[in-house]
């Protein structure tokens, strides 16, 4: 029985664009599986439906019917750098369920999209699924790309760059948010998607009411103390800050154009 390399795509180029390019030149048999959350943007569908007209191959969807704010409320517990519930409970599990219910380790190579830029993750992703007797691979481990070089390759091979890197964001999940970011990437969320920055706003607050607590999932250490940072307060601290700016002098105000 031959192999069936299972290309793990969390909806990103490198793992919706990338992997299938590297298995292709392989000459191998692969398959792609991601778990698409409600939240999720536009364009990250865009992208994974891009790559199944390009390679002729239709991608594997896990069901999920909830969304990271949605899930914080379940397991009482507000994502932030450290633990991201919202992973794990969402993405993550369905997706080692699903695998080991149907594919057997003794047939099965797991792909995954993690570039050379970011091989402090391959240790850990070997060990946990070599735990379970799987095989991993990663094609593209030795490439060097930095976020433009990806986007123009993007651009080259179906036509279009998911709006969230042509605006400075560094990932395609989630709309732009992530409980796992810090005060930079949600000043970013505010400038260039403010929709989705109150979505959070206001179910962070929701959560805090619920909950009878006032945890946040942003912090801030001035003067060596640690505090949290609700992002309520940095929203009224960075439009107060804004204020000063010229009209069109903005230092998130840059998108790439294609």
């Amino acid at each position: 029985m031959t192999d069936t390399y299972l290309i793990q795509n969390g909806g990103g180029i490198a793992s919706a664009l990338g992997c299938p390019d590297a298995l292709t030149r392989l000459g191998v048999e692969w398959q792609s599986v991601t778990s698409v959350l409600p939240n999720e943007g536009d364009d990250q569908r865009r992208l994974i439906e891009s790559a199944e007209k390009l390679y002729g191959k239709e991608t594997i969807r896990i069901g999920v019917v909830m969304t990271p704010l949605e899930m914080f409320t379940k397991v009482k517990f507000l994502g932030n750098s450290r633990i991201d519930p919202c992973s794990a409970k969402l993405k993550r599990e369905p997706l080692k369920k699903f695998i080991e219910a149907n594919y057997d380790p003794a047939h099965t190579v797991l792909v995954f999209g993690i570039t050379g830029v970011e091989q402090r993750r391959i240790p850990s992703i070997e060990g946990n699924w070599g735990a379970q007797g799987y095989r991993t691979l990663f094609p593209l481990r030795e490439c060097m790309w930095d976020t433009r070089q990806w986007m123009d390759w993007c651009y080259e091979q179906v036509g279009f760059v998911p709006e969230p890197y042509r605006q400075g964001f560094d990932h395609n999940n989630c709309g732009t948010a992530c409980c796992k970011a810090g005060v930079s990437h949600w000043k970013r969320v505010l400038y260039k998607n403010p929709h989705v920055y109150a979505e959070w706003e206001e179910g962070e607050q929701l959560w805090q009411e619920t909950m009878g607590k006032d945890n946040t999932m942003l912090s801030r250490t001035r003067d060596g103390v640690k505090s949290p940072l609700s992002l309520r307060q940095l929203r009224e601290e960075t439009q107060a800050e804004w204020a000063d700016y010229l009209p069109g002098v903005h230092p998130y105000s840059a998108t790439i154009i294609y």
